[in-house]
């Protein structure tokens, strides 16, 4: 049985979902059993039939508005229809000041008030996924799990049985190991299972630092600023948690380039010399427009680290020098090829709108793990709908929903387990 409450709601969501406790600390420890939250719509209005003092609540800006526009009275009433049931929380959003009446209710009745900054709309976007994931239905299997083509492959038998050597067996045939001996299971909605191997220690830095980037994948900028700092904290001494941090910046909803262009200076001046801190900031000062500079940074990172001459191509063809950026293209196509060589090659050859031949070093095998953050990136918007660029995007377990700028997971799917079919 899930058992969460606020304070552990608070503790790990905080800071992504930006929550201010303003009323009610006491009852901080009330237990959350339902992963819902909701608006109270017409118990507000009096009507208190159906309504459910299990769930989360939030008060957006028409719930708020709606009662400052009651008299005092009126609104004491409403409020203590609301409050009178034993609800776990209750949140208010888009950093509104919530009446008194409900902050001395929350405080009389120990149900806590928190508040969020988010919009509405962005606070349910955040927070239900969380909850559907704290209480959906597991469970652990001795096993082994294998991504065969996006579809899970669960490999079960008793011990000694041979599972591990056919998960391994599938993995030198170019398919995905999940998991191996342990397995766990969850159930979303009610015919998907999704499999996952152990968590790696929480404390270990580089968790947080991978963890990041595939929030930066799904432009979770903000969650992923706090995964890449917790990061930094635990292990201030890696290069690499203060190099790629201000990248993160670009994968915001409104990105903020000048604070990543001033940490990137700060690491170039840090680092020397350092690959990542020169990539990074040329890339910033790119993506600004600055390409003069830019060209620069990218001049001298390829002169100290020649392997890395793609983006200095790249910026080369967004600044309109065609002719330098194909002498760049020209010359990575002359080098042996390799994961990271193609990686580059794809990128370079979509910005100069080379479709084939960007196509073909997509599907070059084995794709090195920044394939995925190109696919996603606005150089192959053109790309969206090819069949072929599509079949890249499965093998980096992505797809992307038509007019979406943002790319989602594909599930790995496993076949139900006994007797969960029917289980809600």
């Amino acid at each position: 049985m899930t058992q969460l409450t606020v304070r552990d709601l608070i503790a790990r969501k905080g800071e992504p979902l930006h929550l201010e406790v303003l009323a009610a600390e006491q009852g901080l420890d009330r237990e959350i059993t339902l992963p819902a939250v909701s608006s109270p719509g017409l118990v507000l209005a009096g009507y208190t039939e159906r309504f459910s003092s299990r769930r989360l609540y939030a008060l957006g800006e028409t719930e708020i508005s709606y009662l400052g526009s009651l008299d005092p009275a009126a609104r004491r009433v409403a409020l203590e229809a609301f409050m009178g049931k034993d609800l776990p929380c209750v949140f208010v959003t888009k950093g509104l000041d919530p009446p008194e009446e409900l902050l001395a209710l929350g405080a009389e009745r120990g149900i806590p008030v928190v508040r969020s900054s988010l919009k509405t709309a962005e606070f349910y976007r955040r927070i239900t996924p969380y909850l559907t994931e704290v209480f959906a239905p597991n469970t652990t299997m001795h096993a082994s799990l294998a991504d065969v083509y996006g579809v899970g492959l669960l490999l079960t038998g008793r011990s000694g049985i041979g599972k591990s050597e056919c998960v391994l067996d599938l993995v030198e045939r170019g398919h995905r190991l999940v998991a191996d001996d342990v397995v766990h299971v969850t159930q979303r909605g009610t015919d998907l299972l999704m499999g996952r191997a152990n968590e790696l220690n929480p404390s270990l830095a580089m968790n947080h630092y991978h963890y990041a980037w595939y929030l930066c994948l799904f432009r979770r900028a903000e969650e992923a600023l706090v995964e890449h700092r917790r990061a930094h904290e635990l292990d201030p001494l890696t290069p690499l948690h203060t190099t790629w941090l201000p990248a993160v910046y670009w994968f915001s909803e409104h990105p903020d380039y000048e604070e990543a262009l001033s940490l990137a200076r700060e690491n170039v001046e840090r680092y020397i010399p350092g690959v990542t801190a020169h990539y990074v900031l040329g890339e910033t000062l790119a993506m600004m427009g600055q390409y003069e500079e830019a060209i620069a940074v990218h001049e001298e990172l390829a002169r100290i680290f020649p392997a890395w001459s793609a983006p200095l191509g790249e910026t080369y063809a967004r600044a309109g020098r065609i002719e330098d950026a194909r002498r760049v293209l020209e010359d990575l196509e002359a080098r042996p090829p390799s994961s990271f060589n193609a990686n580059g090659l794809a990128s370079l050859h979509a910005v100069l709108g080379n479709r084939d031949e960007a196509l073909y070093w997509l599907e070059y095998e084995p794709a090195h793990a920044w394939v995925a953050w190109g696919v996603a990136s606005e150089s192959f918007d053109a790309f969206r709908g090819d069949p072929r660029f599509e079949a890249v995007m499965r093998r980096m377990n992505l797809q992307m929903v038509p007019g979406d700028r943002v790319p989602t997971p594909l599930p790995v799917i496993a076949p139900p387990l006994a007797g969960t079919e029917d289980t809600p």
